[in-house]
């Protein structure tokens, strides 16, 4: 029985190496290849609730074309190093402006790849939704939307990325490159922790927040617009932690005439300003004095917390998390940095509810914080 979740056309020697376990009933395990779903058909939507997949041999999720996955208390797993899902556009020879829908409601969704991202676009129009879904991603990627490739093709055009997230834990990089576009909405009490374009290279990367929803920052990003009219509290934006890193937008686009093209405070320092500030371009540029390890954000958390830590020079530094009888439970760094400031997060997802330490030792460093996890 073919799966019903994936569309993809594939070449003999792919079919061989696709491997996958869907769970329909319990204790029913099926293998089968993909459906094969020529796109030219027409679009096809297909819904499915409960069920689990597995996918060892290619993306957990995959849509070509104008097709539509909704799935609804699901739970899928992906071990496939590559990408966690992925929608594009093939066809016979390449097309843009192809809309393919990925929506799910509850359940969870696991990557545990440490390559290419959670969600994958090119070519293509995605637009993704999760409302409720327990994500856990082994890769620093979470979003990749670029002009890439896929199966021994290369694409014509880059991504356009509408991501829509509802009550959503997210962490992770959202890549975008110079001919892509992302467009990202938090809602319903949404916490990201990560960074937007990086890389400063987009075409279009914007981000928008409802009064519920929140942004941990993990590096310097760019921004073309924000959305962000109740975190805006004066000079500060209430809703963005900054962990010492800026964010940046584009004062010349109409769209952030509420910003004003004004230089905003982030909480736990760090600032909101317009593209080219010299002042907080600076700021950003001097290096630390001494060695500093900040306290978690958030703290209690849950499922994840993002660490930073700064350093004069280079330095070997690891930096191990403990419970509270002195057992190690992770090993977060444990290698050679360069100086500045560095920011990781931690997923507890693993472990059980407690009190936890962390530990930092560089050079003749060495220091000790708290955090705690509840679930």
């Amino acid at each position: 029985m073919p799966s019903f979740l994936m569309y993809r056309r594939y070449s003999p020697a792919e079919r061989s190496e696709i491997s996958m376990v869907l769970l329909l009933l319990p204790f029913l395990i099926m293998k089968a290849p993909h459906a094969l779903m020529d796109p030219e058909m027409g679009p096809t939507t297909q819904t499915t609730s409960g069920a689990t997949l597995i996918a060892n041999g290619a993306e957990a999720l995959v849509i070509e074309g104008s097709n539509k996955i909704i799935l609804n208390n699901c739970t899928v797993k992906c071990t496939y190093n590559k990408w966690g899902s992925l929608l594009y556009q093939s066809m016979s020879g390449d097309a843009a402006g192809v809309d393919g829908y990925l929506t799910m409601t509850g359940g969870s969704f696991t990557y545990t790849g440490t390559a290419g991202g959670m969600f994958y676009n090119t070519n293509s129009t995605a637009h993704y939704t999760l409302n409720g879904v327990s994500l856990v991603n082994s890769c620093d990627t979470l979003i990749r939307c670029i002009k890439g490739s896929w199966g021994g093709s290369s694409a014509s055009s880059g991504g356009i990325t509408n991501f829509v997230a509802k009550n959503q834990i997210l962490s992770g990089l959202i890549h975008v490159d110079a001919d892509s576009k992302a467009y990202i909405t938090l809602q319903d009490t949404s916490v990201f922790t990560g960074a937007i374009n990086k890389a400063n290279i987009a075409n279009t990367a914007t981000l928008t927040l409802d009064a519920s929803s929140k942004w941990i920052v993990t590096a310097t990003s760019y921004l073309s617009t924000l959305s962000d009219v109740s975190g805006i509290s004066g000079t500060s934006i209430t809703n963005i932690t900054g962990n010492g890193f800026n964010v940046y937008y584009d004062a010349t686009l109409s769209v952030n005439s509420a910003l004003g093209g004004k230089t905003y405070s982030l909480v736990n320092s760090g600032v909101l300003a317009p593209k080219g500030s010299t002042a907080v371009d600076q700021q950003e540029n001097e290096q630390p004095t001494s060695y500093k390890l900040n306290q978690n954000y958030p703290n209690p958390f849950n499922p994840t917390t993002t660490i930073s830590f700064e350093l004069p020079k280079k330095s070997y530094v690891n930096l191990e998390v403990f419970n509270i009888v002195g057992e190690r439970v992770a090993t977060l760094v444990n290698e050679r940095r360069s100086a500045g400031q560095s920011s990781l997060t931690f997923n507890a997802s693993g472990i059980s509810s407690g009190v936890y330490f962390y530990k930092m030792t560089a050079d003749n460093f060495i220091t000790i914080k708290k955090l705690v996890l509840i679930k």
